[in-house]
């Protein structure tokens, strides 16, 4: 066993130019594979030593990560990302209520049903989302939508042309 041990610690021994050599012998040769490359780059985006800059150029080229915790300032880029998928991937449950709701005014509609299902969604939000009959059903289905408020709504009738409802004003 003390064989075994001595060697796993001469293994793990490198030189800073054998550490050098073995980060170059990545890049010799042919380039990785759609797969691999795809792997690594989600590895990547949640791997906690990435730099924002690193994470950054990661948007639009993996999106899996996204729904992993990530810090403020790639949260912002992929806010304000041009691709779609991108700013849909932001709309995950652990996303801030504040993100969330700029998700709501996205110029794509499935990045703003999305983010409709966010449970921590404000109730002012909700209520304008229930008020709106392109997002009403899903706003509906939000978890964060308050008990009280829920048999409000079972208790109304429709609003008839020309009449004014005690319950909605």
């Amino acid at each position: 066993m003390g064989s075994q041990g001595e060697a796993a610690r001469a293994a793990a021994r490198e030189t800073a130019e054998e550490r050098e050599a073995a980060q170059e012998s990545l890049f010799r040769g042919p380039g990785p594979t759609e797969r691999l490359l795809r792997e690594w780059l989600e590895g990547l985006g949640t791997n906690p030593s990435a730099p924002d800059e690193v994470r950054c150029r990661l948007l639009g080229r993996a999106y899996g990560f996204l729904w992993h915790k990530q810090p403020a300032a790639v949260v912002e880029a992929a806010l304000a990302h041009p691709d779609w998928k991108v700013r849909g991937g932001l709309a995950d449950p652990r996303l801030s209520p504040a993100s969330a709701v700029r998700l709501l005014d996205d110029p794509r509609a499935t990045v703003r049903h999305t983010a409709t299902t966010h449970p921590r969604l404000p109730a002012r939000v909700l209520v304008r989302l229930l008020r709106d009959r392109d997002t009403a059903g899903t706003a509906a289905r939000n978890p964060a939508l308050p008990v009280p408020v829920m048999h409000r709504m079972t208790g109304l009738h429709p609003k008839r042309p020309g009449s004014r409802s005690p319950h909605v004003q």
